[in-house]
């Protein structure tokens, strides 16, 4: 993962500012927002795994009691400390040893667009398993390998090399395919919802075929109550 986090610290400054501007980035932080605020609980202890400059961690600090904000570039974490959130403190360290967390478990974990740059996402998996207390929920997120687009970016990026942080992409999945990882690991699907939609693609596209022309998809997962 060390190209990618040098590719996102590179572009730390700028990162947060997309927000602002980029259709697909406002509809991320709509629907996480709202599935955020809808899991939330003003006794939870949550980690934003992956979390950036903070922008959903500051999301999670307004619903719930005390936040983890977790990302390996000291940049981004710069930015995120910066915000001086009252109930959320800021790691720098990467996501593939989450050993240091061992002595803590979470009521809900998160994790927006940061899987698909691991190199071993079983091996996470199952560790941010191991930090869910019983019940605890797990949202996260992944490129939609089905999309339409995603198939044309890749080929994209097969003959020009273009978009360029694709190549540090290393998943892309399904709902399905995620889920079968995850019940392995206890587990279980209550939620899952497509997003960053391609307005050429979805204008007349019907919505059982949402899973075709979402760019994105973002689940959500409970753990049972016995390991």
């Amino acid at each position: 993962m060390s190209d990618s986090l040098n590719y996102f610290s590179e572009v730390s400054n700028d990162f947060e500012e997309q927000y602002q501007w980029r259709v697909d980035f406002q509809q991320r932080y709509e629907v996480w927002g709202k599935l955020i605020k809808k899991f939330s609980s003003e006794k939870y202890n949550a980690l934003d795994l992956g979390c950036g400059t903070g922008i959903f961690t500051n999301l999670l600090a307004q619903f719930n009691a005390n936040v983890t904000g977790l990302d390996g570039s000291y940049e981004m974490i710069k930015i995120a400390q910066s915000k001086c959130i009252e109930n959320a403190q800021f790691i720098c360290k990467k996501i593939e040893d989450l050993s240091f967390l061992d002595h803590q478990s979470f009521d809900l974990i998160i994790s927006s667009s940061v899987f698909e740059y691991l190199d071993d996402i079983e091996s996470s998996l199952h560790s941010v398993s191991q930090l869910l207390k019983p019940a605890g929920l797990l949202m996260i997120s992944f490129p939609n390998k089905k999309s339409v687009f995603r198939i044309i970016e890749r080929l994209s990026y097969f003959f020009l090399r273009r978009p360029a942080y694709l190549k540090h992409v290393k998943n892309m999945l399904t709902p399905e395919v995620l889920s079968k990882k995850l019940i392995k690991n206890n587990l279980e699907i209550i939620e899952c919802i497509y997003y960053a939609s391609q307005k050429l693609l979805t204008k007349k596209a019907p919505s059982k075929f949402e899973a075709y022309f979402n760019n994105m998809f973002v689940c959500v997962y409970k753990k049972s109550l016995i390991n």
